[in-house]
Order: structure tokens, then sequence, then C-alpha cells
């Protein structure tokens, strides 16, 4: 298998009706259930609050996606955010 990378740039959305904000990233060679999602030096758990999902986006290409349900302090939270996959 290919290392991981990202393809194109990571995008971020705000819902503002919901509160949550959503990461995305198109990354290839990976394995979704091998990835994880961090908070500067800190891995984050799948819970309530931080939701992770992905997609198959076809020619080897996977979305994965973070939502962070009702996050208030969006410009802070996005210097520090990450993903690696081990």
């Amino acid at each position: 298998m290919a290392p991981p990378s990202i393809y194109g740039e990571p995008k971020i959305t705000h819902d503002t009706a919901s509160g949550s904000v959503f990461l995305d990233v198109i990354v290839t060679g990976v394995i979704p259930a091998k990835t994880k999602w961090f908070f500067g030096d800190k891995e984050l758990d799948k819970s309530e609050t931080y939701v992770f999902s992905s997609k198959d986006e076809g020619g080897k290409r996977t979305l994965l996606r973070c939502e962070i349900k009702r996050y208030h302090l969006i410009s802070i939270f996005f210097r520090h955010f990450f993903f690696k996959h081990l």
C-alpha cells in the first residue's frame, strides 16, 4: 500500500443551525479504522462531542470526517487540529 497522503485541501465547514463543525479531508493510502484525530497532542476519542466517519470517494480516495458537535471556539480549535494514520 502507498504511504498515506492528503488529496487536495482539507475543508472546514460550520453548520450554524446545529453548531457543529465538520473537518473533512480526502486521503489516499489509509485504512479508516486506523485513523486517529488529535487536538494538539491529545488524541480525541469518539464521543457525543466528536463523531468520526469515512466514505469511499472512488479512485482509491477516502473522505475522512470529524464532526465536532456544538463547538463555539472555532478559530482557536483549528490551529491545533490534525489527524494521524497509524
